[in-house]
């Protein structure tokens, strides 16, 4: 299998790299408003992270790097400059949208409020995604990712207290509303793809929260009302 090229624009230090996790460790670190995307070649990686037009390249099967949701669980959200949508049910992305899939996990999961697991979220953003997005059409244009910080003094913090699924899925949440609130800037209208049916009920108020209640609380008011 050929080389891929993993490119992060913006942030403390933005360059290609070898891997996600380089691009991660040296890139990323969930500095708000980074992207970062993969590439089958050098030059158009380069010329992602220079925030120039990209190159012709042969396009690579979208069933080989969009995320399939599980039905049920796709839920609508409006982007900065376009208005709320409406809320609609499994087959609700609609041509035109931009689908943010969300996603989250952590290594272990066992009794997280008296251990440190290591968890971390991740974003795919996606155009050109039609129903339910598990046919695999479509075309990612971003790649979000980082780690879930426990850190309060930390600008990155959104309220996560402990590494646990939830707050992977909850913290992917947030950064794919922060994205689209601070750095989408088409017009377009998108709906968030959660993975997780808790972060869903919890992000849209369908579910009492005892638990995550600072993350539950600052994914809410990220997300726009929709009609």
């Amino acid at each position: 299998m050929p080389p891929f090229f993993y490119a992060v624009r913006g942030g403390p230090t933005p360059g290609v790299y070898a891997s996600w996790d380089e691009a991660c460790k040296h890139g990323a670190q969930g500095v708000h408003g980074v992207q970062q995307k993969k590439f089958a070649s050098r030059a158009e990686a380069d010329a992602f992270v220079r925030n120039s037009p990209m190159p012709a390249a042969a396009p690579v099967p979208a069933s080989a790097q969009v995320p399939r949701p599980r039905p049920a669980q796709t839920a609508a959200a409006a982007s900065s400059s376009s208005a709320a949508t409406s809320s609609r049910g499994a087959a609700g992305i609609v041509a035109g949208e931009l689908a943010c899939f969300t996603d989250g996990a952590c290594k272990g999961n066992n009794h997280v409020a008296l251990n440190v697991c290591p968890a971390g979220w991740g974003v795919a953003v996606v155009e050109d995604a039609e129903g339910d997005g598990a046919s695999g059409a479509g075309r990612l244009i971003v790649e979000l990712f980082g780690p879930v910080c426990l850190d309060s003094g930390s600008p990155h913090f959104l309220g996560a207290e402990v590494g646990s699924n939830n707050t992977g899925e909850l913290s992917a949440v947030c950064e794919a509303l922060h994205w689209l609130a601070h750095v989408e800037r088409s017009g377009r209208s998108a709906v968030i793809c959660y993975d997780s049916e808790y972060a869903a009920n919890q992000t849209l108020g369908q579910q009492k929260t005892n638990k995550n209640k600072a993350l539950v609380a600052r994914a809410q008011a990220l997300r726009p009302p929709v009609e």
